[in-house]
């Protein structure tokens, strides 16, 4: 089933055919403020650099934030707009889940961590659960500051922002990943106390 993906609650957008597990075509910028000039022509270049045709996506999938206001919402138009033309479903994926997603096998709590902004950062804690992760608290936005983290579940928080082009290397007990171009994300497994 192939699922077209728009991603645009953070400064970086992305757009990317998917079938099953499988990346058929993407295309991604890292320029702000930028999301209603590449959306479009990303998602042509993408069916045309995987030779298809737009009749043959069965459904969207689509960044609902935490993230920027306007992004969010060029995003989700964009969605609604191609899905409601050709009758096709939409599903909302929220982007701290999707990094938790990525940490799903270990069994030690999860924490996933969006750049906000303004010094300020979104995260909410998970835990493995079968065929993916849970969701243990809602969303929150915050500062920068391991002292403003919720102590439970885990008491331990121990994430870094990267430079702009640089990515932040994970340990053993870790799986970081850093976006540069103005932003950084991570997903941090913690030892819990």
């Amino acid at each position: 089933m192939l699922v077209l993906g728009l991603e645009t609650s953070t400064s970086r957008s992305s757009v990317a055919l998917v079938d099953g597990d499988r990346v058929v075509a993407s295309a991604s910028l890292g320029v702000a403020r930028r999301h209603g000039e590449f959306l479009a022509p990303a998602i042509a270049f993408c069916l045309e650099q995987a030779d298809l045709d737009a009749s043959r996506i069965h459904g969207v999938a689509v960044g609902v934030g935490p993230g920027l206001f306007t992004g969010l919402r060029v995003g989700l138009a964009t969605a609604a707009t191609f899905a409601g033309a050709r009758h096709l479903p939409v599903v909302g994926l929220s982007g701290l889940d999707v990094l938790a997603f990525s940490a799903r096998y270990t069994q030690r709590p999860i924490c996933a961590v969006l750049d906000a902004r303004r010094g300020e950062l979104f995260w909410a804690f998970y835990r493995s659960s079968p065929g993916g992760v849970q969701r243990d608290t809602d969303p929150v936005v915050g500062r920068r500051s391991a002292s403003e983290m919720p102590s439970t579940p885990p008491s331990a928080f121990s994430t870094f922002p990267a430079q702009d082009g640089q990515s932040i290397s994970g340990t053993e007990n870790s799986a970081t990943a850093g976006s540069g171009s103005g932003g950084w994300s991570s997903v941090e497994v913690i030892e819990s106390t």
